[in-house]
C-alpha cells in the first residue's frame, strides 16, 4: 500500500476541486487516466475514497484519513526541496556584466554562440544554469533563442 507522490497529488487535486474532470486539467492528465489510478489506489487500499454525487465528488470518511496525510506528506516534500534549493543556491556566485542596450544584440548574440562551441575541461565544482536576465528588452536575444544554448557557471566550494 505504498502511495507515490503523483497518486497523492491525483487524489487531493480531486478533493481540492470536487470534480475528476477539473483535477484532470489541473493536473495536464486525461479524466479516464485520474479515474484509473483512483480506481487502482482505492484497490490497493481496499477501500473507496470518494463518492461520487450528482454535481461534486466528496472524500469518504477513508478518503479524508488519507487526504490528510497525503497534504502533510506533499508539503514536507515542498519544504524539502525549498531547503535542498536554498543550500544548493548558497555556493553558487553571481557575474554581472552591464553593457549599453544597443549593444545587447551586437555583443551578446556572437559571444554566446562561441561561448557554445567552447570545450571546456571537467570541474569538480558544482555546475548550475546561468540564467540570464536583460531589464529592458527581453527581445534583444531573440536572434540567439533559435539557438538552444546551455550556459553554466562553475563554483567551488
Amino acid at each position: 500500500m505504498n502511495l507515490s507522490f503523483r497518486q497523492m497529488e491525483y487524489i487531493c487535486a480531486i478533493a481540492d476541486t470536487g470534480s475528476y474532470c477539473a483535477a484532470a486539467k489541473k493536473l495536464y492528465v486525461t479524466q479516464p487516466t485520474l479515474s484509473i489510478a483512483v480506481k487502482n489506489i482505492e484497490k490497493s487500499l481496499g477501500t473507496p475514497l470518494f463518492i461520487r454525487k450528482k454535481s461534486e465528488v466528496v472524500p469518504t470518511d477513508e478518503g479524508t484519513i488519507v487526504l490528510t496525510y497525503a497534504r502533510k506528506i506533499l508539503l514536507l516534500q515542498k519544504e524539502m526541496e525549498r531547503k535542498l534549493y536554498r543550500q544548493q543556491m548558497a555556493h553558487i556566485k553571481r557575474i554581472r556584466i552591464g553593457i549599453y542596450s544597443i549593444l545587447n544584440t551586437v555583443i551578446i548574440p556572437p559571444l554566446l554562440v562561441r561561448f557554445k562551441k567552447k570545450k571546456f575541461p571537467p570541474s569538480t565544482g558544482i555546475i548550475k544554469p546561468l540564467k540570464i536576465h536583460c531589464r529592458k528588452t527581453i527581445s534583444t536575444l531573440s536572434s540567439v533563442s533559435k539557438i538552444k544554448i546551455i550556459l553554466y557557471l562553475t563554483a567551488s566550494i
